[in-house]
């Protein structure tokens, strides 16, 4: 039993010794055996505003020359003015420029008979003054195209019209004309 309390006074001298000081006086022995506090804050010469970070300069203003319909994402696909997403209908894909150009002139004067003869009343939205015959080019393609519509319903109705003369004619998204 005894060699128990000895085993605790010990462990319990050890955890005294280990602890460290409370606060930031700390006693020292002098010569004479007296003890003195030092307040450790009096002889500290360090300058928080020596490590202060320096604050970020501010944004530059930036002024574009673009037009506002431009970076206001008005404009249409292309970034054409009066242009918006719709339907086509596509009557030729070819490499041939010859073709091309032969089919869209066909493609022109037989839309200019349909008109003359009333058959794009019921089946084409709206009167234009030109045909609305397209072709364009992204290589290696030909494409004509014919027609602006706005939504696909339209262009199924004037579908099987076109499919009469071209029988490979489809439906295909593009940029339309707005009038």
């Amino acid at each position: 039993m005894k060699k128990q309390g000895t085993l605790v006074l010990v462990f319990l001298a050890i955890v005294a010794g280990c602890a460290g000081p409370a606060s930031r006086t700390v006693l020292v022995d002098d010569q004479d055996k007296n003890q003195v506090a030092i307040n450790w804050a009096e002889h500290e010469d360090f300058d928080v505003l020596t490590y202060a970070e320096e604050q970020p300069s501010p944004r530059p203003v930036i002024e574009h020359d673009a037009p506002a319909a431009l970076l206001a994402g008005t404009l249409g696909k292309r970034g054409v003015p009066g242009q918006q997403a719709g339907f086509r209908i596509q009557i030729l894909s070819t490499q041939d420029r010859e073709e091309a150009d032969q089919v869209a002139a066909q493609a022109v004067a037989w839309w200019q008979q349909l008109a003359a003869e009333g058959a794009l009343e019921d089946v084409y939205p709206g009167p234009e003054s030109t045909p609305p015959v397209y072709q364009d080019f992204r290589a290696p393609y030909y494409r004509v195209r014919v027609g602006n519509f706005v939504l696909r319903a339209q262009a199924e109705r004037m579908l099987p019209v076109v499919e009469d003369r071209y029988a490979s004619a489809f439906i295909a998204p593009d940029q339309i004309v707005i009038k």
